[in-house]
Formats: C-alpha cells, structure tokens, sequence
C-alpha cells in the first residue's frame, strides 16, 4: 500500500468503489507478477483469485468489509471481467490422467523388496480411498504450513471382532475393519474418520 502513497492498510477512509479499484490493481499486479521472482512470469486465474481471497480473510479477521465486494455484497464488475479475462487468456489446464489398476497390479508383482511392496500396499490403499496426493506422499512444503496434512501410522487403526490390534501384530491381515482419520483437509473439515469392513470372499 506505501508503495502508491496509500497508508491506510485497511483502505478505510475510501468509499467502497475506490476500494475496488485498489484490489482490482493489486490483483493486476500479482497477475504481472510484482510480487513473485523476476523470472516467474505471469500468474494463472485461480492463483489470483487464491490471494485476493487470503487478503479478503486478513479485512473480515480485523472487522472491515471484504474489498472485492461492491455494495450490494457480490464481486464487484471490474474485478469479475479481470477473473474473466485471466481465464480466457490462460493456456488450457493440463490434466493428469488417472494410473491404471493395470498399472498397481504390474508394481506388486515386480516388487521384490519389503519396501517395494510397501509402497505398492500404500498406493493401492491411496487410491482406494481417493486419497489427495498431499495426504500420503511428501511434499516440498513444511508440513506446519501446509492444510492438508500427511498421513501417519497414528491415523490408521485395524480392528478385529471391535477390538483394536496392535499395528505391529502378527494378525493384522485378518482385521474386519480399517479406520483412516484425516487430521486436516482442504474443505476445513478435521478429524474426519473413514472406514471400510472386510469384504467377503
């Protein structure tokens, strides 16, 4: 905000128009990448909308309307054409192909190691359970700053007859029944427990 001559870091002595045309210049400046290395480039659609969003919560933390909206309480035009117009121009997302069950089989059976055939154990069970990658691989990020967190062995329960086993016993490929609680997902719901019952045959 120094930086245009403006010290009022919650924009208050501005109407709310003013206030959205000052988010709607940051929001061009973190498109052009003002704020990023010099090398980076310009910025995709949803980063923008992502940061505008964080400096929407640091407004409505300290009590002030959230700048991107105009009187009536939705997105102000200006802002919702730039959205747009980021978009049009973005290259097209690349989308990840999902990895074959074909795929998992060929792991497991080439896995010659205790290791390897750990790994084939933890990406069948990943994908059964539609697991986001950040929730069972580690990633660059400090897990501290990151939302959804890495799973531990903490997070997985067996259980036999509705008695817990140990997860070192010697039985525990006879469990009925697997607990899986996530501590923190990205739609801010925390300590969400799923399970699954042994299947028959």
């Amino acid at each position: 905000m120094y930086s245009i001559g403006i010290s009022d870091v919650y924009l208050d002595k501005l109407t709310r128009h003013q206030q959205n045309i000052i988010i709607s210049s940051f929001a061009q400046a973190v498109r052009q990448g003002t704020f990023s290395r010099r090398n980076h480039g310009h910025l995709v659609e949803g980063t923008i909308t992502t940061t505008l969003a964080h400096v929407a919560q640091a407004f409505r933390a300290n009590n002030r309307n959230d700048p991107r909206l105009d009187m009536d309480g939705k997105t102000s035009f200006i802002l919702q054409e730039q959205y747009r117009g980021y978009s049009n121009q973005d290259n097209a997302k690349q989308k990840q192909k999902a990895l074959p069950i074909m795929a998992l089989r060929k792991m497991y059976d080439i896995a010659n190691t205790h290791k390897e055939v750990a790994l084939c154990h933890l990406c069948i069970g990943a994908i059964f359970f539609a697991m986001r990658s950040c929730e069972y691989l580690i990633s660059n990020h400090r897990e501290d700053s990151k939302r959804t967190k890495t799973l531990r062995l903490k997070n997985i329960q067996f259980k036999k007859n509705g008695t817990s086993l140990n997860q070192n016993s010697k039985n525990i490929h006879l469990s009925d029944l697997v607990l899986i609680t996530f501590d923190y997902q990205k739609n801010n719901i925390r300590n969400k427990t799923v399970h699954m019952f042994k299947t028959k045959g």
